[in-house]
Order: structure tokens, then sequence, then C-alpha cells
């Protein structure tokens, strides 16, 4: 039951923003969503708005997944967040995408609050939403994201 409520959730989420890309994260205000291709083919996405800048759409195709795609998707939206002086980047995220977690906290991101998912299906499956935050201050010790890494040089489209 819970995968079906997730996908719900994730379905309902694509519904609104992704249909719309330039209205939700064109270049005004600082918003802005970058895609990572390989050989034409889109295999991650991420997206950033000005608001306490939340990390969205943070993802990678599973066939992909475990080649620094998402880690290097994560550092140029974290890159971004410090060229324009946020002290923060936060998200939120399902507690059944592990995969996504780990990556996350691998990345320097430190848990900041749950909550359940605020929807008859979120409280029926107490399903909960885990809220992460990076200090782009340096004031939490965050780690090793805006460093260097070897993921190789992806092609991005803005």
């Amino acid at each position: 039951m819970l995968g079906t409520l997730g996908r719900t959730y994730i379905q309902h989420c694509l519904n609104t923003d992704l249909r719309h890309i330039t209205a939700a994260y064109g270049a005004g205000a600082g918003a802005r969503f970058w895609v990572a291709e390989v050989d034409g083919c889109v295999v991650g996405t991420v997206g950033v708005r000005p608001v306490a800048l939340v990390l969205k759409r943070m993802s990678v195709r599973r066939g992909y997944r475990g080649q620094g795609i998402g880690t290097a998707l994560a550092r140029t939206a974290l890159a971004f967040a410090a060229q324009r002086g946020c002290k923060a980047v936060v998200l939120n995220t399902l507690m059944v995408q592990h995969e996504a977690r780990a990556l996350y906290e691998r990345l320097g991101f430190r848990r900041h609050r749950q909550y359940v998912l605020p929807t008859v299906y979120g409280y029926l499956a107490n399903c909960t939403i885990t809220m992460y935050r990076y200090e782009l201050d340096g004031s939490e010790g965050n780690g090793p994201a805006l460093g260097g890494g070897d993921w190789g040089t992806p092609t991005w489209t803005q």
C-alpha cells in the first residue's frame, strides 16, 4: 500500500510544476532547472526555487544511478545557492526513498525535521516526510558536497 501512496504523491507533485517547467523554474528571481543527459537521453533532473532555496525534483533514472549523476546535480544546485549568498538549502523526501536519503546524507545534508504527509493517505499510512537542510555558511560542518569529486563531466542543459 505504501508504494502506491508514494507513487500517488509523486504523481501529484509531477502534475504541478513539471507540466509547466518554465513557469515554475523560469530564470526570474533566481529559480533554475537543470537536466543531466547521457547520449542525448535525459537521465537526471534537479530544480531550485529561491524561497529559502528549496531543492526540488532531484531525480536520476534507475539505470544511471551510482554513476555520480545525482552528486553532480546536487553540487550544481548547492553551488548555485552559494553563489547567490543563500545560507542554506532545504529539501523534502519521502521515507521510502532510501537511495535519495543516503545520497543527501553523504553530501552533508542533515535531517532537520520529520512530519506525516498532510493528506488522508499520509495519515492512514503514516507516510513520513523528512526535511533535510544543508548549511552553506559552514556552521553545521556539512561535509564534502561542494568539494571536488570524480563524477566526470556531465552534459548540462539549463
